[in-house]
């Protein structure tokens, strides 16, 4: 299955759904997040595909 979250580029919106997008690598799906730039390293280290967008809260 794909899936594909995405969120405002801010821990308190990113970070509850990144559990769910690991669970979901994690028992095979193939998962995307959309979110901004300050989030792509953390993505990418827990195996979900980063996929830039929207503005970063800076």
């Amino acid at each position: 299955m794909r899936l594909l979250s995405s969120s405002l580029a801010a821990y308190g919106h990113t970070y509850p759904l990144l559990s769910l997008a690991i669970a979901a690598a994690e028992q095979g799906h193939e998962v995307s997040f959309v979110t901004g730039s300050a989030f792509e390293v953390t993505l990418k280290s827990c195996g979900v595909e980063y996929i830039p967008g929207g503005l970063d809260m800076v």
